[in-house]
């Protein structure tokens, strides 16, 4: 019995070692160095904004920005009332030419190529 459990155990491990064993790809990896060329670079830049711009270039990590949540809110607020505003305009504007009887206009409404006419 002891010469087939080690019959069985050596079929195993045949069978294992001609099995290729799955590996994922290898990533590449990234480095976090800059480049000598552009540190010397920064050295060459005016002090402020262009000499911050190029070290959030080269350190992507330093390169933090405000979201400006509540001006963009703001913002987006006063386009909307803005567009209702041309919304009721255009609505007007619809009717006077659908009621007009000058030239096409009453065709203004339901085809848009009449307006190149």
């Amino acid at each position: 019995m002891a010469a087939t459990a080690t019959a069985t155990e050596s079929a195993t491990a045949t069978a294992a070692a001609s099995t290729p064993i799955m590996t994922s790809p290898a990533k590449p990896q990234t480095t976090s160095k800059p480049r000598k060329v552009r540190r010397d670079r920064l050295k060459e830049l005016v002090v402020g904004y262009p000499k911050l711009a190029e070290k959030m270039k080269i350190y992507p990590t330093v390169a933090i920005f405000r979201r400006f949540n509540a001006l963009n809110a703001r913002n987006l607020l006063y386009i909307q009332s803005e567009l209702s505003h041309y919304e009721n305009e255009l609505k007007k504007l619809e009717l006077l030419d659908s009621q007009s009887d000058v030239g096409l206009r009453d065709l203004f409404a339901t085809d848009g190529w009449m307006l190149f006419y």
